[in-house]
């Protein structure tokens, strides 16, 4: 019995290292983008809620969905932009972020320099 514990504990401390690791490597990507890409004033054309499934099947999940517009090197580009990560299973909570992006309302979003197509939302941009 203990061999077989020992088996899995040899397993399974590896793969949740592993599983850390990707985490990590991911959060730093985010966050590397948000610091170091250069940042442009967009307008809001749209807000809304955007329905979504949950994994498991465990019924909806809401986040907020934006149509901005914004002009880099001289070219205008409109896009939808979801919140990526940011999600729940309450309504109320999702509209309540969509209520402090409404049209008209600008809001400096960093944008990819070698993609202007691909900007990273944030709270509180």
């Amino acid at each position: 019995m203990i061999r077989q514990s020992t088996a899995w504990m040899l397993f399974l401390f590896p793969a949740g290292v592993g599983l850390i690791g990707v985490g990590v490597h991911l959060v730093r990507k985010e966050v590397g983008a948000m610091i170091t890409w250069p940042r442009v004033d967009a307008v809001v054309v749209s807000s809304r809620v955007v329905e979504g499934s949950s994994t498991g099947g465990r019924g909806p999940v809401y986040s907020p969905g934006l149509k901005l517009k914004y002009t880099v090197a001289g070219k205008e580009y409109i896009l939808d932009a979801e919140m990526s990560g940011w999600a729940t299973s309450s309504h109320a909570s999702s509209e309540e972020i969509v209520d402090e992006y409404p049209p008209g309302s600008h809001h400096m979003v960093p944008y990819n320099p070698a993609d202007p197509n691909e900007v990273r939302m944030q709270l509180g941009g």
